[in-house]
């Protein structure tokens, strides 16, 4: 259930499973009171979660790019019905004598969609920061001018040579 309550299209679609084939958590089991599982098989499979995607986890005819490794954390790119999705998973052992495989994978399309998102908005802050060093350059520059013009006059006041004060504008 806690699983179900991830929003799926931002932080991609999370799972649990035991091994490599027995589904522990996915949002789906939540929903579905119809799987059958009996004392042989107490897990659901795979295949009986109904999700094409994680289904072909393992699949090695989608596999596509070779594995990206960060860290403990694994992953790799698998392609369902021309959609290409990005798993990311980590073994935890210490649960069982059958290590735990926590993952979550993403559609390539979404990330690449936030990425373009992350780009222009990218894009616009550095264009504003450009337009506000430029504008407070102008800014400096023109409330330099009269104080350095001050300076200069009360300097040529001080050193008694009037010739050279400048009488100073409103």
């Amino acid at each position: 259930r806690t699983l179900q309550t991830i929003p799926g299209e931002v932080i991609g679609r999370p799972f649990i499973l035991r091994g490599r084939d027995e589904v522990l958590a996915h949002p789906n089991l939540a929903a579905r009171r119809s799987i059958t599982t009996d004392e042989r098989q107490p897990l659901p499979l795979l295949a009986q979660v109904e999700d094409p995607v994680l289904a072909q986890i393992w699949d090695p005819k989608g596999v596509r790019l070779e594995p990206l490794r960060l860290g403990s954390t694994e992953g790799h790119q698998v392609e369902v019905d021309g959609r290409t999705y990005i798993f990311l998973t980590r073994e935890l052992r210490g649960y069982g004598p059958t290590p735990w495989i926590i993952g979550t994978y993403f559609d390539l399309e979404v990330i690449d969609r936030e990425l373009h998102r992350l780009l222009m908005a990218s894009l616009a802050g550095g264009a504003v920061l450009i337009v506000a060093l430029a504008a407070a350059i102008a800014f400096a520059r023109m409330l330099g001018r009269p104080i350095l013009a001050l300076a200069r006059s009360a300097e040529a006041v001080r050193s008694l040579d009037l010739s050279a004060a400048q009488p100073l504008r409103q």
